[in-house]
């Protein structure tokens, strides 16, 4: 039996993980809603995320053997794993076009193995490591649209229109929890920029979403000096990630 209570090896402890997987899967399922959506792709996407702890403590944790955790958190990553990987295949012959439906499958799967590779690494709290799992993610939006329409166009520009937002968002928590102590990068700024230019971009005719996420953004910078926990961060993000789904998977354009 493990010595770790069960959540300690399933949920994430990045507070702004939530928000990551959330988003992406309402902008899917407003934008395009379907039954095989709901059942394979979200609930595979799930089983995915709540993969990834066990896999790295069952795998890749000398710890987990010392504290007797380390054969549970291996069968949870296993089942788990089998489990969204059933679903994913499950999914494919519901596409009206599977080969856009499995390009975006194999994205999502390259970039998840990135982050797994820094995690490895102990890496993870790295800009890199953080982008590719988020990029990963963003990628359900254009799954779950692809699963039931033939619209390449319209999933890529939700799927780089959740990434460019997750990159503003990353970038955003990152420049407030080092300002503090004086460590926020040149590379972090340019980044968050880079991302709100995106979502410009990429969905002009959702102003008010867009606006709401660079309003935000500006009002953290405003007291960019005044200490905050990740936990405070994470719930207000998550918030804020929330409506900024709700609207763009509302657009007309979606």
């Amino acid at each position: 039996m493990s010595a770790r209570p069960l959540k300690n090896l399933l949920l994430p402890r990045e507070h702004g993980a939530w928000g990551m997987l959330v988003e992406p899967l309402i902008v899917g399922l407003i934008a395009a809603p379907s039954l095989p959506g709901v059942v394979f792709v979200a609930v595979a996407a799930v089983a995915a995320f709540f993969a990834r702890r066990p896999l790295l403590l069952g795998f890749f944790n000398r710890a987990a053997k010392v504290d007797g955790s380390f054969a549970a958190a291996r069968g949870l990553a296993i089942g788990l794993s089998l489990f969204a990987l059933l679903l994913i295949a499950a999914a494919v012959p519901f596409a009206p076009k599977p080969v856009w439906l499995l390009a975006a499958i194999a994205t999502a799967a390259a970039l998840g193995l990135v982050q797994l590779r820094f995690d490895i690494k102990k890496q993870g709290r790295s800009l890199p490591a953080e982008l590719s799992g988020a990029f990963a993610l963003a990628a359900l939006a254009p799954m779950l649209v692809l699963v039931k329409t033939d619209a390449p166009d319209l999933a890529l520009t939700l799927g780089l229109l959740v990434a460019a937002k997750q990159l503003a968002a990353i970038t955003y928590i990152r420049l407030r929890l080092r300002a503090a102590r004086a460590a926020a990068g040149g590379n972090d700024w340019l980044a968050m920029a880079l991302g709100l230019v995106a979502m410009s971009v990429l969905f002009p005719h959702a102003a008010y979403a867009v606006g709401l996420v660079v309003v935000r953004i500006c009002a953290g910078l405003a007291v960019v000096r005044r200490p905050v926990t990740p936990k405070h961060l994470g719930i207000l993000e998550l918030l804020v990630g929330l409506t900024f789904a709700v609207l763009i998977g509302l657009s007309p354009d979606s």
